[in-house]
């Protein structure tokens, strides 16, 4: 992880994580929160098998290279109503978990990492 300033903190809201994942592709987190308030919040690139998808602020999807699907526009949607429809829905079922187990432990894992790789600048493996 490496974070805007000389002297960074923890909760540092402008920072960059690169993530190499066993197969060897590659993924960048980009966290800035010292942008134009007018710019998208949020923007999602995906790159693979020279196909490219760009997700803008939950409303607008484009696809480059992907045959049958050159883009998408919805209205803002997070996925919060669902969600919350899920976790009910599972409640009422007895079940508990809707995200498995080891994903919550990775992603913590994770984000234990980019603070240690923040902390002490340079890579941290996960085990």
């Amino acid at each position: 992880m490496n974070a805007m300033g000389e002297n960074p903190t923890e909760n540092t809201d402008n920072a960059s994580i690169l993530v190499k994942m066993e197969n060897g592709s590659t993924g960048v987190v980009n966290y800035f929160a010292n942008g134009s308030k007018s710019y998208s919040k949020e923007r999602l690139e995906v790159f693979s098998q020279e196909r490219t998808l760009i997700m803008d602020n939950f409303i607008k999807t484009k696809g480059y290279g992907t045959k049958g699907f050159s883009g998408l526009k919805t209205k803002l949607d997070k996925g919060h109503k669902a969600q919350f429809s899920q976790i009910v829905n599972q409640l009422e079922k007895g079940n508990i978990a809707l995200i498995p187990y080891d994903e919550l432990i990775n992603i913590t894992k994770a984000s234990f990492a980019a603070i240690e790789s923040l902390k002490t600048g340079g890579w941290v493996d996960i085990v």
